[in-house]
């Protein structure tokens, strides 16, 4: 019989309505359905309509029978016990550093219920992220005590802004654990370009803090790790303080790549406007059709190039799978062994080149958008060298504001032949 997890998804909210609603609904669909989950929130919002929105998400979720459905849990919301502000224009969005302080008696209040009513893991998130629906089960496989999901913007194809400035952070820190000097030598910005790139494969890497998601196991909380300040550090972030702490239990701090969280700071990052509640229809504004072209065109690419090409030798060919819909990675997940022996056995290597890209924005307000590319794979089998040409069909479904995900996909040979299938193995061995 499994055990089934007791987890507590905590956050301290002040939030615009919209972003808060998106956030909210990205919750709703999460995996669940082997935990039951609860929510822990502090509001600490300014706007009557944010609170309204976090109330009635609580009353939907609510039930006296939470075993009825693993989509129902109990919802806690207390007020905040600070008073503060924070400045959020078309253009920028930050906190004071003197309010720092009411941030941690927040996060410290969350993880205290959690440590008092003994659940299993805690995920601690910011309200201005909308998660991937693998996230929280994705989390909780890696079997690590402490994780963070990577946080991208701009159509999830980049590191967002404040989550490059904290990589980035990271990567001084570790420069200056190393024992070796060489690195003084070397162009520090090339050194982190290539430091960047590599996180963008997915896995999991060690990291010395938190970020704006975290996955806490029962372990670290049961020791009674807390955000308080430690009187001689001199950093202001909370989560420094946390991370030095665990650090000194004895616990590692890892990061994962595989299904980034996209992040909204700002209305003009929304990309599309807010319901018509009377209609329930979306418009997308004529000046926005080139941000969202532009970001469907970098994912295409990207999403080309990293699912259909692969190396035997290092096993690669699945970074591409964080741009599939759920369904789609449901089912390349069973078929995973067997892509991997047939790419072992063949020797194949192969890179995946996208050359022109059609994007079809019509029913970019039903959220829904086509693209067609034509493409080229170099492959390398069994040491011979051949190229082939195809073009695929994708229709991309925007699942949340800032992250759209391959729904639909159909490829054809450069003779307009269907291939049967949607795998690299299937294309290679299309005649």
């Amino acid at each position: 019989m499994n055990t089934k997890f007791k987890i507590l998804i905590g956050s301290v909210i002040r939030q615009t309505p919209h972003i808060l609603k998106n956030f909210l609904d990205s919750l709703n669909e999460l995996e669940k359905e082997h935990y039951a989950v609860d929510y822990y929130f502090i509001d600490n919002n300014e706007e009557y309509m944010s609170t309204k929105i976090l109330k009635e998400f609580a009353v939907k979720n609510n039930t006296s029978k939470p075993l009825e459905s693993y989509r129902k849990g109990k919802v806690i919301i207390e007020e905040s016990r600070r008073h503060d502000y924070h400045i959020n224009d078309k253009n920028i969005y930050y906190w004071k550093q003197d309010l720092t302080c009411g941030e941690i008696n927040d996060k410290n209040r969350i993880v205290e219920y959690c440590k008092k009513k003994f659940y299993d893991y805690l995920l601690l998130i910011e309200s201005n992220l909308m998660l991937h629906p693998k996230t929280l089960k994705h989390l909780i496989s890696t079997r690590k005590h402490i994780i963070s999901e990577i946080v991208y913007d701009k159509g999830c194809a980049e590191p967002s802004k404040s989550s490059r400035e904290w990589i980035y952070n990271q990567f001084l820190r570790m420069q200056q654990d190393k024992t070796d000097d060489s690195i003084h030598h070397l162009d520090m910005n090339v050194y982190f370009s290539a430091f960047l790139q590599a996180l963008k494969q997915p896995g999991i890497y060690k990291m010395n803090d938190i970020n704006a998601c975290t996955l806490i196991s029962k372990e670290v909380i049961q020791k009674g790790i807390n955000f308080h300040r430690i009187y001689n550090v001199p950093t202001w972030t909370e989560g420094s303080h946390f991370s030095i702490r665990t650090a000194v239990l004895g616990f590692q701090i890892f990061i994962d790549t595989t299904y980034p969280a996209c992040e909204i700071y700002t209305e003009s990052e929304k990309g599309v406007k807010k319901e018509n509640v009377e209609g329930n229809n979306k418009m997308i504004l004529e000046s926005e059709k080139v941000g969202i072209e532009a970001a469907i065109d970098n994912i295409v690419k990207n999403f080309i190039q990293k699912y259909l090409s692969c190396d035997y030798r290092i096993v690669t060919g699945f970074e591409g799978f964080k741009y599939l819909a759920p369904h789609y990675i449901d089912t390349l997940t069973e078929k995973q062994d067997f892509i991997i022996n047939y790419l072992i056995e063949n020797k194949i290597r192969c890179t995946a080149v996208p050359l022109e890209v059609n994007i079809d924005i019509a029913k970019a307000a039903e959220n829904l958008i086509e693209a067609n590319v034509n493409f080229i794979i170099n492959i390398i089998k069994e040491q011979k060298e051949q190229k082939k040409e195809f073009r695929a069909n994708l229709i991309l479904k925007r699942y949340y504001p800032s992250m759209w995900l391959v729904d639909s996909m159909a490829f054809k040979d450069n003779n307009d032949n269907e291939v049967s299938g949607f795998s690299l193995v299937e294309l290679l061995e299309k005649q």
